[in-house]
């Protein structure tokens, strides 16, 4: 869809009772989804009165700024498609990474509920420990964001690019199709040594001036004005959720670091065909403040 973005508008053409047979099974949930949004944006869109329950639809057809190029059913479709693709996919990506090196380097979760233990565990707390911080940083930056180059064009200026150590500049004419990939940054070894390394020791040094380069390395929820709207929502999540998983004692069960390293480009991480995941086996409480309970999850 990224290359050949005709086959998209293809699909598009054909009616939907004749499309779920030409797809595989995947691509088939994709449209079920996409279809179920359209009914209710099309509910939505003709209603025309203020809804008991509002949703971001409401809001952005009751919006007098927005054109109504904006307001389209099929602008409307993509944009609920992408928000929550982009708002359970990729924090998925990182909290499972962060979950299985927590299992398989025990010294990272000592480290951790050494941390919790000191601390009130309220999302505010939680977001201002530096260790667990740490954890969240390395899960983004080993999950890369979109692994794939994401394009962006500025139509009406130039745009001025200083080589800093060279002390040279470049002027790209507007229009232009600029991209960076965040796999190549997130992975430089200039920056981060050692980087396919899960480290979150790296973001507690005393050194400010390497975190400051550190952390503008840092891509995956992009820059600038076009930067994520849920970053701050995402690192909420990620802290309360491994705050819940340091409570307990497990263990991995069949899954080795294949199951989270970054193995194909399908525009986001994927790691080896046919992983099941990170699957564990909870042995109970940590600390022994229960006994032993069975079961595998994932």
């Amino acid at each position: 869809m990224l290359h050949f973005g005709w086959i998209r508008d293809l699909m598009e053409t054909l009616p939907l009772s004749i499309r779920p047979s030409m797809m595989p099974p995947g691509v088939r949930d994709m449209m079920t989804f996409r279809s179920a949004i359209r009914t209710q944006i099309d509910d939505i869109l003709s209603d025309g009165t203020k809804n008991i329950n509002p949703s971001i639809f409401t809001h952005l057809r009751d919006d007098p700024s927005l054109p109504s190029s904006e307001k389209s059913p099929q602008r409307l479709e993509d944009e609920a498609t992408l928000m929550t693709m982009a708002g359970s996919y990729s924090p998925m990506l990182s909290l499972t990474t962060a979950h299985y090196h927590l299992l398989a380097q025990p010294s990272i979760m000592t480290k951790l509920r050494a941390e919790l233990a000191a601390t009130d565990n309220t999302t505010t707390r939680l977001e201002q420990l530096p260790y667990l911080s740490g954890i969240i940083h390395e899960s983004h930056r080993l999950t890369f964001g979109l692994t794939g180059r994401n394009a962006r064009v500025c139509p009406d200026e130039n745009i001025i690019y200083t080589d800093n150590p060279n002390k040279v500049s470049y002027s790209l004419p507007r229009g232009t199709s600029l991209s960076a990939s965040t796999l190549v940054i997130h992975t430089d070894e200039t920056i981060f040594p050692d980087p396919w390394t899960f480290d979150p020791d790296r973001w507690t040094l005393k050194d400010e001036a390497l975190l400051t380069r550190r952390r503008k390395a840092m891509l995956g929820f992009g820059r600038g004005p076009r930067i994520c709207i849920g970053m701050h929502l995402a690192n909420a999540e990620m802290a309360m959720a491994l705050a819940a998983v340091a409570r307990w004692d497990m263990r991995l069960f069949e899954t080795t670091e294949e199951d989270v390293a970054f193995r194909h480009d399908y525009h986001v991480l994927c790691p080896r065909l046919g992983s099941k995941g990170v699957r564990v086996r909870v042995l109970g409480r940590a600390g022994g403040m229960m006994g032993r309970v069975g079961g595998v999850i994932k």
